[in-house]
């Protein structure tokens, strides 16, 4: 039941764009709980994202993920 590195990705994005559910909530805090190099990609990513927020509208819009992005990571989520 151990989250590997890159389902560990997936759900920090997947969190940026919709709520995970408690089992995925439950399964990534557990595998950040023991690896430090996901840790660190949380972090990043969430400065990133923050860093979006703060631009102008134009470049925001620019970096935002499109809809087809964003339901690509959740359907490639659904099979973890």
């Amino acid at each position: 039941m151990s989250l590997s590195c890159e389902k560990a990705t997936v759900l920090i994005e997947k969190q940026t764009i919709t709520r995970l559910s408690l089992g995925e909530r439950i399964k990534l805090r557990m595998h950040l709980n023991k690896c430090q190099d996901c840790k660190n990609f949380k972090i990043d990513s969430e400065k990133m994202d923050q860093m979006i927020k703060h631009q102008t509208p134009s470049t925001a819009q620019k970096l935002e993920l499109s809809a087809k992005i964003k339901q690509q990571i959740i359907d490639n989520s659904k099979g973890e």
